[in-house]
């Protein structure tokens, strides 16, 4: 194959058939796709050096070789009966129509290619041009897309699984919970009451690891940090309530709230948040949470009918209220916990404690 330079398109030195001759090796060698004639007797002809480059042989050399040199061995019994076939009804065509065609380079990897056949005759012998397109980069994209689109698939499945855990689950979860605590209150039986203490302490675990497997399934990222932990549980609060508290977030929450931190400070709310629910009466609430370098501080403030006392000893009314474990788990952490009433009525809890360096 000869490269035809500018000055070979003088017509006054190219004859017209000259001219047409350069003009198509021209283009013949132009071509971005490989192109490779083939014989009748599958023997390759001619070749472009894009399908030098393309199947990555020798120059040269892939004249003379057989077109099923550059197919995978695996595929070339069938090919000699569909190039039979072919030359028995020659037309212009797209091989392998809605097949995965694969083709080998000169070091035998194999690699995704589109081909169409067109049929030429010269000095009376028939010969079939074949243009190959190596599509690698699209079959990538394509794999790409697919997996794409089935993560895609995948996450919204579990994103719908992980809110109908939550919004129906843990809410009736949470409502038994509920009930079970109004009933310990009115338990007279020490092996009853102790029977129902067990009972809210498994349900407070399993909703805990319905949590998890909810924060696993939104893959850590719609469900990550605190602040989300304590939304759900106001939120779970709610249906029980009657009504939608009050809720507010000072500082950067989520950066200095550590796990450790938040795994006494939400079941602090639990509890606080359950307190109301069983003892208030309540018609407002107003949970805040506040970080700054130093302190978290959680406070709950209800307008229900408080109580009378406001020590947190064992003798003291409001010691009934869980207030035991909040402070247990203040001081766990080298904080405090109070729980006073409010002039204007109902409870405040205050729980506050150091954010470790």
């Amino acid at each position: 194959m000869h490269s035809v330079g500018k000055d070979s398109y003088d017509h006054s030195e190219v004859s017209p058939t000259d001219l047409d001759a350069q003009m198509a090796q021209a283009i013949f060698s132009a071509v971005p796709d490989g192109l490779i004639i083939v014989d009748e007797d599958g023997l390759i002809v001619l070749a472009n050096p894009q399908a030098y480059v393309m199947f990555a042989w020798p120059e040269g050399q892939l004249v003379g070789s057989r077109i099923e040199d550059l197919i995978p061995p695996r595929f070339r019994a069938g090919h000699y009966q569909d190039r039979a076939n072919y030359h028995a009804a020659p037309r212009v065509r797209p091989m392998g129509l809605g097949m995965e065609l694969r083709a080998i380079r000169h070091d035998e990897t194999e690699f995704p290619v589109e081909i169409s056949l067109s049929p030429v005759t010269e000095g009376g012998k028939s010969y079939v041009v074949a243009s190959i397109r190596d599509i690698t980069e699209r079959v990538e994209q394509q794999m790409r897309l697919a997996a794409t689109r089935e993560a895609l698939q995948l996450t919204e499945d579990r994103e719908r699984i992980a809110r109908e855990l939550h919004d129906t689950v843990i809410q009736r979860l949470f409502a038994t919970s509920m009930g079970l605590e109004a009933a310990l209150t009115k338990a007279v039986s020490p092996e009853t009451r102790a029977r129902l203490e067990r009972s809210v302490d498994d349900l407070d675990t399993t909703i805990h690891e319905i949590r998890t497997a909810i924060f696993g399934l939104q893959g850590g990222v719609l469900a990550s940090g605190v602040r989300s932990e304590v939304i759900k549980l106001v939120k779970d609060a709610a249906a029980s309530l009657g009504f939608e508290p009050h809720l507010s977030f000072i500082g950067p929450v989520d950066t200095l709230v550590s796990t450790e931190l938040g795994d006494q400070l939400l079941p602090t709310l639990r509890e606080a948040l359950s307190n109301v629910v069983r003892h208030a009466n309540a018609t407002a609430l107003e949970v805040s949470l506040t970080a700054t370098k130093t302190t978290v501080t959680l406070v709950v403030t209800d307008n229900g009918v408080g109580v009378a006392g406001t020590s947190l000893s064992s003798a003291s009314p409001l010691s009934g209220f869980g207030v035991k474990n909040m402070t247990h788990r203040a001081e766990s952490l080298g904080g405090f916990a109070s729980l006073t009433n409010v002039d204007t009525g109902g409870l405040r809890l205050v729980w506050e404690v150091p954010v470790s360096s």
